[in-house]
């Protein structure tokens, strides 16, 4: 039967009355938890841990304290294994290496979303080839940089020497057809289904569980969880002994005004600084909800919480977007610089800080169009977007130059691999095509395969141009490799896992 104007508005109505009744009982939060999922410290092990006398953690790489001087192929090689529950309490075997290295190499991850994820994976599996990433002694991310950072954080070389977890699953293998299908999964389908799950629908409408939390539960599910069964998604105590340290970063938005304190330094890294002023356990803290708060993008997501328990009273941290900040990942590096500098050798150290950056120009809106509004901009104008845009960009150069200006007090170097220097690249077919199609991919968190096909592509032409820099470069050549590692398998076809071909 055809229904009439009056039913048809009515219907409209009542639907919209019914999102407005959601949204301001889910305003209310009738069940006050979910809130957040750090925990005091000590937190200790839980039941379905291995316990710190069989594995140590490894959350002592999250810091800024960085063990630069390792001996990084002592520390590549590290083995770990798995101690009797009556031995004394396991110490982190990679500190047990030589302090002989005297080159500090820092790699700092963008933000972006899938479009920074893709491309700094494939960078770091181009870095490996030329012998530069074994060497890397910290990684400090935001945003999409974050999802490549904590995979390599979590992920092994060698199915030989794949020291265990504290979890108890095994590490994902880091190679390019076990990396690539996971990283460029559509994190943002998955998202809205999990959002629209019964489950959370409760959840987010009764409690102060978001829609963060759902993201977060997300990225844990599809990137950092290897579980048969799942929901034993991996912690911070499971990071890698054999990788380097990494910092993934945040913005804290938390107001300092209401009890007299001194301002919040605004970025905000996971560390163990950072939670032992929280008197939180780091270790019991999920990677996807660190990976998740670097990757809260102010509209889309809302704040993600940590309790801070060192106040008497309850008080808590709000964390957004790293990129809000720093969308570069320069400010990790900063403090790290900050404390490496107190070591008695730094002085005699090479400083080698390579910047990862998938920054692609605004595209602005069209000079032709009389009415620059698409379907969206009717509900909600997106217009904060570009400005957004044009705010980023302007923070980026001055965070680049300043990072820049210090390592040149201390006889550093930066060198930044970025999609413009595509567009001059002499003698090289393919790079100014490439640079057509990966500055116009957008920041969301689904990406498609062709624009991953030009990704990988970006990073191979950029770290080639890179590698013959730094040969060129007397006080750098010796750190690469002689002969680089065989190139990585050409992708003909997109790189997809069964179930999303199937979605």
């Amino acid at each position: 039967m055809r229904q009439t104007g009056v039913e048809m508005k009515h219907k409209i109505l009542l639907l919209l009355g019914w999102a407005v009744g959601l949204m301001g009982l889910a305003g209310c939060a009738l069940i006050p938890a979910y809130s957040h999922v750090n925990t005091k410290q000590p937190g200790g092990r839980l039941t379905t841990q291995y316990q710190v006398q069989e594995v140590a953690s490894a959350s002592y790489l999250a810091s800024y304290d960085v063990p630069w001087d390792l001996d990084p192929t002592c520390r590549n090689q590290v083995t770990v294994a798995l101690a009797p529950p009556q031995a004394p309490p396991v110490q982190p075997p990679a500190l047990a290496c030589p302090r002989t290295n005297r080159d500090f190499v820092g790699l700092a991850m963008s933000g972006g979303g899938s479009r920074a994820a893709v491309f700094s994976a494939a960078v770091l599996f181009e870095l490996q080839r030329y012998g530069l990433l074994q060497q890397a002694d910290v990684m400090s991310s935001v945003s999409g940089g974050s999802f490549a950072a904590a995979f390599y954080a979590l992920s092994c070389d060698n199915p030989a020497n794949c020291p265990i977890t504290v979890e108890g699953p095994p590490r994902f293998l880091w190679t390019p057809d076990a990396a690539f299908p996971l990283i460029e999964r559509d994190f943002l389908l998955r998202w809205v289904g999990n959002v629209l799950w019964p489950k959370n629908l409760a959840l987010t409408t009764f409690t102060y569980y978001n829609r963060t939390a759902v993201m977060a539960e997300t990225l844990s599910d599809n990137l950092f969880d290897n579980s048969r069964l799942g929901g034993e998604g991996f912690r911070l105590h499971d990071l890698n002994p054999q990788r380097p340290s990494v910092i993934l970063n945040a913005t804290d938005n938390t107001s300092s005004e209401e009890d007299g304190e001194e301002p919040n330094d605004a970025n905000f890294g996971f560390t163990k600084e950072r939670f032992d002023r929280l008197d939180s356990d780091l270790d019991q803290y999920p990677v996807a909800s660190a990976v998740m708060a670097s990757a809260t993008f102010p509209g889309v997501f809302n704040y993600l919480t940590l309790r801070d328990y060192a106040q008497p009273s309850k008080r808590y941290i709000h964390l957004y977007d790293g990129g809000t900040s720093d969308n570069l990942g320069l400010a990790g590096v900063h403090k790290v610089l900050d404390v490496a500098s107190q070591h008695p050798q730094w002085g005699q150290a090479r400083k080698l800080v390579l910047l990862i950056d998938a920054y692609v120009p605004a595209q602005g809106r069209s000079g032709r169009e009389p009415d620059p509004r698409e379907g969206i901009d009717y509900l909600v104008d997106t217009n904060f977007l570009d400005a957004y845009d044009s705010l980023m960009s302007e923070l980026r150069t001055r965070k680049v130059e300043q990072m820049k200006a210090r390592l040149k007090r201390i006889h550093g170097d930066l060198y930044h691999l970025e999609f413009g220097k595509l567009n001059g690249m002499v003698g090289q077919p393919k790079a100014k095509a490439t640079y057509d199609v990966v500055k116009t991919i957008p920041t969301s968190l689904r990406i498609e395969c062709e624009q991953a096909q030009a990704l990988r592509e970006a990073a191979r032409l950029l770290v080639e141009d890179l590698a013959a820099q730094l040969r060129a470069d007397p006080k750098y050549k010796d750190m690469l490799l002689a002969t680089p590692l065989k190139p990585l398998p050409h992708f003909d076809t997109c790189v997809q896992t069964a179930d999303d071909q199937s979605q």
